[in-house]
């Protein structure tokens, strides 16, 4: 082969592959615009629109979409819900998620190692008749437990359900239903317990135990741990005044929506009040 053949093949491999590079990043960036289009679209979808749009997307922007800075909390969840473990890893990598039970991310991840300080055992050993470390706690013990000691937020009921304990989701449920559980019970019962989708809608059907200020953490901790959208909150939270009370929490410290999450409320809110023919701002009187 000549020198200028060989010249010339190399200079149409260079500008074959110069033509591929360009059209992929000219994909790449129609991609990353309908993602950044559909997120704006989904913050105020109905929870069936997202899942049905989410299944519409292809590849790449399905990517983009996890990634974006403008996913709305509900759509995390069903992403998670319905998405695979690519999903999963492009939102793990989303620095704008927060309290989801992935991998590499703060916040949940680390109650799995949580263990009982060894002050709490003496009181717990008093409390049971026996080691708390030995046989595992029955429904009824932690219920007990539970009750006693999830008043004051659910870092004691956290240490109470790593030790041994037979999970029993359908009798700590009837139990709350006799009797509401405390609202950091409910709460750490939500971050660690593996608790069926719809034992978690009935924990917040039911409602926890008036603890003055607190009585909002477990339902943010649902939406923010992925158990519920915006919608299924609505849906079942009780008691019924709530609902309206979630969408606009007062102003204080503690467990509090992102101004996302809090966007994406007052917006299920307002869809489940429209058929009443009253849709009251979602200000400071909502």
């Amino acid at each position: 082969m000549s020198t200028s053949a060989r010249t010339y093949g190399y200079a149409y491999e260079h500008s074959a592959r110069r033509t591929r590079t360009m059209a992929t990043a000219e994909q790449d960036r129609t991609s990353r615009r309908l993602a950044w289009c559909v997120a704006h679209l989904l913050r105020h979808a109905p929870d069936h629109v997202v899942a049905d749009m989410i299944g519409r997307l292809d590849g790449p922007t399905r990517k983009y979409l996890c990634r974006d800075e403008w996913l709305s909390a509900s759509t995390v969840t069903l992403l998670l819900r319905h998405g695979g473990a690519a999903d999963r890893t492009y939102i793990a990598r989303n620095p704008r998620v927060v309290g989801r039970p992935l991998p590499g991310l703060p916040g949940p991840a680390r109650y799995a190692r949580r263990r009982t300080p060894p002050e709490l055992l003496p009181v717990l050993r008093a409390e049971l008749g026996r080691d708390p470390g030995g046989e595992p706690l029955t429904a009824a013990e932690l219920t007990g437990l539970l009750r006693r000691h999830g008043r004051r937020g659910p870092r004691v009921p956290l240490d109470i359900l790593a030790l041994p304990h037979r999970p029993d989701p359908e009798r700590l449920l009837a139990e709350h239903v006799r009797e509401p559980l405390p609202t950091g019970a409910v709460e750490a019962l939500l971050l660690v317990a593996d608790l069926p989708p719809q034992t978690v809608r009935a924990f917040l059907a039911t409602g926890a135990a008036q603890d003055g200020r607190s009585w909002h953490r477990p339902a943010v901790r649902a939406v923010r741990m992925g158990r519920v959208t915006h919608e299924e909150l609505v849906a079942h939270v009780a008691p019924a005044h709530r609902t309206l009370l979630l969408a606009r929490l007062p102003e204080a410290d503690g467990l509090r929506w992102t101004l996302p999450e809090q966007a994406g409320m007052q917006t299920a809110v307002q869809r489940a009040l429209r058929p009443l023919g009253t849709i009251p701002a979602c200000g400071r009187s909502c």
